[in-house]
């Protein structure tokens, strides 16, 4: 496919000159930036026909495309339409949608610095954009159009033309070890260790592990050996973080401990493994450290050793190489990248060809896609047990689909350029979050004006990466507090505090609070589990902790009281910090009420019994409502129901209701300027076991109190509604008496 003419028209190099100077043109001659660039398509509907046959419309339409199932995804997150009566065209193809047919076409210019530890470089980006026509409301979702196209150069070696002066950044190369990406890596690597004094080791640290692999002994590029010995040997060494697969072509067992000390060929290696040796030798490195090669496979005892050093090897490694998009350690990950939305294209005034490639849609109010989840999608990061190994390592160099990736605790770089700098590696995150005094207890923060900061709260790092991690695969069930055991001992060594089951007991009832986190996605029981029914890890499926939440995306528009403890810890037995066959338990003082009946929740939302004020946003995943009695304060019986849900679905119908009770773990009054509140609680659903004379978790709920079809509103107290101590406006409406409970 060629370029129709006007795209062959398009001046680029005047592109670039004006995003390095945008004071150098007028705003009477930048007229939507079709001045500057050449005239152009004025309208969508120019854009749409030309597409077929010209590669630069397509990729613009297509930009667009992306765009636009942003704008719908964040629309329908921010609630800004009736989700019962969404907009008509809100899933219309894009050229079926008049406002765009009609839109009008304009360009913006934008230059931003790319990383480079050798003078300024820079990524210049021609956004283009297509704007509604005509008057449109918010709640029509007709949010303009973009398309953002970054413009680079073949390679660095520019000729002397113009396009020297711009500091223009590269195509990334389809060869992964080509000499400019290879040089890229050596650069990010060598900045860190010479410039970040957060990513060194700790003292005491540097040396090797118990086995490794000896990839360059500059004697046999064909040999790698494993070794035992480390004295005297450069302590350098890089960690390997990848996906087996199905099967086991080549792992370290008794039989071939030996033999892998005389030398292991290393066409006998998987692809995978050979990609490593190649990058560690690229890298000028010596030593390799890979799980099924150092650690002997078929014996239970060195197995259990080496896991529980998995933390330190991971965190005191040289790099981590992270073999992110292979499937399978027989896949490899240096094959030659997939071709990207790109096109070719020559400008006028130089002959050195300029690439324009379209960047994926960043999330709204970021100037980048490049964050903490740059690499969500790639194959390495649906494994679970790889989860921790990217949290412990202090330097990670991602071999993605598009392109490499590279994070530590100063800079998250993308081969592209793009670059953010971040404060403390992953690791560094869990500890500093797990030592907040800050909790969803004590700290919301309230401007007069209504707008609201939500600070960090102790633990919600620790909480964010589980709800990552159980949307993860595991092969065997019995693993997934294992996968966890290297981040759990990296993270007990400093933080004061003890572990629970995956749940930290300073932020025991936010991890109590967990919930499914997709309703089409019902969670099941892991085969072979035998820990307690309160954790997140008695089911498999991705969770969430709604808590933490719970403002953004409930009531993001009502000024924030603040979540109150209803339970206290007692205790718990040593079973839940030791293997044992002891049952673990947790006892808990809450409030604790037998459920009188259960049914699907209402389609149709209650309305608010308060005068003036609406109700929170219900949860989207709770499917029915429980009823229960309580001593209101007055000193009267009343009957409530609250949203909730069933934690496994195909065990609805073999519970015991008869034995249903309901576990009041936190409550949250929603306070209105006329004197009235409604009350939301989070809690658990359990059923009493004579046997053990204990409870089993089985649901949650998560909603406010409804009475007489009506979400129920309570007189609250007189004061100002603006003071940071807005709860003691609304005192608990609930006249409830806490009692011991033991969790199994």
């Amino acid at each position: 496919m060629s370029l129709c003419s006007k795209c062959k028209g398009l001046d680029l190099v005047a592109a670039l000159r004006h995003a390095q100077n945008p004071s150098s043109s007028t705003s009477d001659e930048y007229d939507d930036g079709h001045s500057v660039v050449g005239r152009w398509h004025a309208l969508g509907r120019n854009v749409f026909a030309s597409a077929s046959a010209c590669q630069l419309c397509a990729l613009v339409r297509q930009g667009w495309g992306k765009w636009r199932l942003k704008v719908v995804r964040e629309a329908s997150a921010d609630n800004m339409f009736d989700p019962t009566d969404p907009p008509s065209d809100l899933h219309d193809d894009i050229q079926d949608m008049g406002v765009y047919l009609e839109g009008k076409t304009s360009f913006e210019f934008i230059r931003r610095e790319r990383f480079c530890s050798d003078g300024e470089k820079w990524n210049y980006v021609l956004a283009v954009i297509c704007t509604d026509a005509g008057p449109q409301a918010s709640f029509d979702v007709h949010d303009q159009l973009v398309a953002e196209l970054r413009i680079t150069h073949a390679d660095d070696e520019q000729s002397s033309d113009e396009l020297a002066s711009f500091g223009l950044g590269v195509t990334v190369c389809k060869d992964p070890m080509s000499a400019s990406s290879v040089s890229t890596a050596k650069d990010w690597l060598e900045n860190c260790v010479l410039n970040h004094e957060s990513c060194r080791p700790e003292p005491g640290a540097t040396t090797l592990p118990t086995r490794f692999l000896d990839v360059n002994d500059g004697c046999n590029n064909d040999t790698l050996f494993l070794r035992e010995n480390s004295d005297g040997l450069d302590h350098r060494y890089v960690a390997l973080s990848h996906c087996w697969g199905t099967s086991r072509p080549l792992c370290l067992t008794s039989d071939t401990l030996e033999s892998h000390k005389q030398g292991i060929p290393t066409e006998a290696l998987p692809d995978t493994f050979q990609d490593a040796v190649t990058i560690v030798r690229a890298l000028g490195l010596r030593y390799l450290w890979i799980d099924s090669l150092c650690i002997v496979q078929d014996d239970p005892e060195d197995w259990r050793n080496e896991a529980g050093r998995m933390a330190w090897v991971y965190r005191n490694a040289h790099l981590v190489l992270s073999a992110t998009r292979a499937s399978s350690d027989e896949e490899g990950f240096l094959s030659a990248r997939p071709s990207s939305d790109n096109v070719a294209f020559s400008t006028r005034g130089t002959d050195s060809p300029l690439t324009l490639t379209l960047l994926p849609s960043s999330p709204s109010g970021e100037t980048s896609y490049l964050n903490a989840h740059a690499v969500a999608t790639e194959p390495l990061s649906r494994r679970a047990w790889c989860l921790q190994e990217r949290y412990l390592a202090r330097r990670i160099l991602h071999y993605g689909t598009g392109q490499m990736i590279w994070e530590c605790g100063d800079l998250r770089a993308a081969e592209d350029g793009d670059f953010e700098s971040v404060v403390e590696d992953q690791l560094g995150r869990l500890r500093r979050s797990a030592a907040l005094s800050t909790t969803v207890f004590n700290a919301r923060k309230r401007d007069v004006d209504g707008a609201t900061e939500t600070p960090e709260h102790r633990h919600m790092e620790w909480y964010a990466m589980i709800e990552d991690y159980t949307s993860r695969d595991i092969t065997r069930d019995s693993d997934r507090l294992p996968a966890l055991l290297g981040l759990r001992v990296a993270l007990e060594s400093k933080a004061e505090d003890s572990y629970l089951a995956g749940i930290w007991l300073k932020g025991l009832l936010e991890g109590l609070v967990w919930c499914t986190a997709l309703s089409n996605k019902p969670l099941a029981r892991p085969h072979g589990f035998t820990g307690p029914s309160w954790t997140w890890a008695s089911v498999k499926g991705p969770v969430q902790f709604p808590i933490y939440s719970w403002f953004d995306k409930r009531a993001r528009w009502k000024m924030e009281s603040t979540f109150e403890p209803l339970a206290e810890y007692i205790g718990h037995n040593h079973a839940l910090n030791n293997d044992d066959t002891a049952i673990p338990q947790l006892t808990l003082s809450a409030p604790i009420l037998p459920i009188r009946g259960n049914k699907p929740r209402a389609e149709t939302p209650p309305e608010s019994g308060a005068c003036l004020g609406s109700p929170p946003e219900r949860s989207i995943v709770a499917d029915r409502s429980f009823c229960f009695q309580a001593q209101s304060r007055n000193g009267s019986s009343r009957e409530f129901w609250i949203d909730g849900s069933f934690d496994v679905k195909e065990e609805e119908s073999g519970i015991d209701t008869s034995n249903l009770h309901l576990i009041f773990l936190t409550r949250l009054p929603f306070i209105f300027e006329d004197f009235e509140f409604l009350e939301h609680r989070f809690g658990i659903l359990a059923v009493w076991q004579e046997k053990t004379r204990s409870y089993k978790r089985v649901g949650y709920v998560d909603g406010c109190l409804i009475g007489e079809n009506l979400v129920a509103a309570f007189p609250r107290e007189e004061g100002d509604v603006y003071a940071l101590e807005i709860n003691r406006l609304a005192p608990d409406p609930l006249r409830l008496e806490r009692q011991h409970v033991t969790l199994l």
